[in-house]
């Protein structure tokens, strides 16, 4: 089983030799590496180009943004399985051997995926992988309730999809966007399909890197990607508790953006993304900003969110 491993590389010099060679070093060697150069100014795609191993390939295109690059890629891959890669993250050495084993194992599923670990410390490549929970699977059929639940059970860098499944759901990633096209695929994934999933933690994701938008940037304004989950959640015949997830989630989106914009002072524009996030009613996180947004003493009210605001982790970052 040929699995093909799907790597955007835009300046990021500093890792691409030691994600690739945490690939490398993978127990399951049946693979080929498709590095997708986005224009890149410094030398990465020359580190990857030297590589001798030819399983490798370095593809250049024009700057377009992450999206078209891993789009780019998707239409290259060869193998059974597609799997993805960012420029600065890593695979525990067993992640291929784990994804190939589960797709063995359930031939009528089409989509695989390990537990991941966000790590801060750029010089960290540590994992706590808890292999006892290697041999584990489970068939997660509401992924949109776990993430609720703040159970982040996948990233799409854990996440293998069938090839010919993921060709046909091409473009896979919304092209022109920066900020919420992997949240895209796995919606789309989750709404269509039940996933096999594994608990083990075997890729390490990397949070404050050097440009990395999900390091800098704390949005205010409802990321594309939940509107069109919310719109989807439109879509007659859906399961009703899936129904129910899917518009939850996208409310608690929206409860973000509202205490977001309630702590730069934009008390009217919070009110109104509350109330647009009513299916979030049923969160004491509604009702906690309803009332930041009523109280009368805003200041108060301020400094203790933006103390909240350092720790919130949501699935709007």
């Amino acid at each position: 089983m040929l699995l093909s491993i799907v790597i955007p590389l835009y300046n990021k010099a500093q890792y691409v030799q030691y994600t690739i060679q945490s690939i490398l070093d993978q127990s399951y060697q049946d693979f080929e590496v498709i590095v997708v150069d986005d224009g890149s100014t410094d030398n990465g795609p020359d580190l990857v180009s030297a590589l001798s191993d030819p399983r490798i390939r370095c593809i250049t295109q024009k700057n377009g943004g992450v999206s078209r690059a891993r789009n780019h890629g998707v239409s290259l891959a060869q193998g059974d399985l597609v799997c993805f890669l960012d420029a600065d993250d890593w695979y525990h050495p067993a992640y291929l051997e784990t994804i190939a084993g589960m797709a063995r194992e359930y031939p009528d599923h089409r989509v695989f995926a390990t537990s991941f670990q966000r790590v801060p410390n750029l010089t960290s490549l540590t994992l706590n992988a808890r292999l006892e929970n290697i041999n584990q699977r489970e068939i997660v059929d509401n992924m949109f309730s776990r993430i609720i639940g703040k159970d982040h059970l996948f990233h799409v860098c854990s996440t293998a999809v069938r090839r010919t499944y993921l060709q046909s759901l091409q473009p896979c990633f919304p092209e022109g966007e920066q900020m919420g096209e992997d949240l895209d695929l796995q919606f789309r994934l989750a709404a269509a399909n039940a996933i096999v999933a594994c608990p083990a933690t075997l890729v390490g994701y990397r949070t404050d890197v050097s440009m990395s938008l999900c390091a800098t940037n704390r949005v205010q304004t409802l990321l594309p990607v939940f509107h069109r989950l919310e719109e989807h959640a439109k879509v007659p015949g859906l399961p009703i508790g899936l129904r129910y997830a899917m518009r939850a989630l996208a409310a608690d989106a929206r409860i973000t953006i509202a205490r977001r914009t309630l702590v730069s002072g934009q008390w009217k524009k919070a009110l109104r993304e509350l109330f647009a996030a009513r299916h979030g009613m049923t969160r004491h996180r509604w009702w906690i900003t309803l009332v930041m947004c009523l109280s009368p003493v805003p200041d108060l009210t301020l400094r203790w969110q933006r103390w909240r605001d350092s720790s919130d982790q949501t699935t709007q970052i």
